[in-house]
């Protein structure tokens, strides 16, 4: 009985170190798959656009007519038209957007 509780301790210490390399390989994925789909170049194309009206297709949106704000790695703030004079930020995933027209 004695071995086999020795042997779950051993396992358990063994294990300790394991999430600091899943977290380690979880962003090194991360970071090739956002070199394969591209989304790297895709928000360098839209750092260009801010400041820039512009109509965005969002997947399960549709259009939005907006003014684009910011514009980062994963995420872009744009400022959405709504009615006369009345406006809403959004915050979108770039992996998000389908089409943009300026």
């Amino acid at each position: 009985m004695e071995f086999i509780g020795i042997m779950a301790f051993i396992i358990a210490i063994s294990n300790i170190g394991l999430s600091d390399k899943f977290k380690r390989l979880k962003a090194d994925v991360k970071k090739i798959n956002t070199s394969i789909k591209g989304e790297t170049k895709m928000s360098k194309i839209l750092k260009s656009l801010e400041g820039k009206r512009c109509t965005l297709s969002i997947t399960s949106k549709g259009p939005v007519d907006c003014e684009v704000i910011s514009v980062d790695d994963e995420w872009m703030e744009v400022k959405q038209f709504l009615k006369k004079d009345q406006s809403k930020t959004m915050i979108i995933r770039i992996e998000k957007i389908n089409d943009v027209v300026y």
